[in-house]
């Protein structure tokens, strides 16, 4: 007896699913992923970081800096380069020496160290902790113009900020650009 209760049940369930809608959700189209990893190396640990990243198949990778710690940016690149532009990066302390700064400045195009882009609805900017005294206060002026002008776009609901390690100390005398 329990048992064809319990058919009955389902059937009737059944049923009834038939005259309810179902739809797969639709993806907004600002909805989007990303993912982010620092302090690489250039071994099997970086070729599972960059598996587990790609696993999550997402639009956009961020790189937060120290990527090889080799002497080349080879080695790295090579596991990185599939995804092409969709990587952005940021410099970590062992990124900027020796001849390592130009060739991932090179690389990624940058004009400086730090620098911002929109994606779909939301604007990123990358920033670095390896500027010198000078270029900390040309940095925080472009933070700061760059922050108004994503306030000003009505099209950008998100604003992130990346990269590598604590930042700058900042004096009240420091914050008045």
């Amino acid at each position: 007896m329990l048992l064809l209760y319990a058919a009955l049940s389902v059937l009737f369930l059944v049923f009834l699913l038939q005259f309810m809608p179902v739809q797969a959700e639709k993806m907004k189209e600002s909805d989007f992923n990303f993912v982010a990893a620092g302090d690489w190396g250039c071994g099997h640990k970086a070729l599972n970081t960059f598996s587990m990243m790609k696993s999550m198949k997402p639009e956009l990778y961020l790189g937060l800096g120290d990527y090889s710690y080799q002497t080349s940016i080879d080695c790295w690149v090579n596991i990185i380069n599939s995804v092409g532009k969709a990587f952005k990066i940021t410099l970590g302390n062992h990124d900027t020496e020796g001849q390592l700064l130009k060739a991932f400045m090179d690389k990624f195009k940058l004009e400086k160290q730090y620098y911002s882009f929109n994606y779909r609805n939301a604007h990123f900017i990358a920033l670095s902790t390896q500027v010198d005294e000078g270029g900390e206060i040309e940095q925080l002026k472009f933070l700061k113009r760059d922050l108004l002008i994503t306030k000003a776009n009505k099209n950008i609901d998100w604003t992130v900020v990346f990269f590598t390690y604590h930042f700058i100390l900042l004096m009240p005398q420091t914050l008045q650009i």
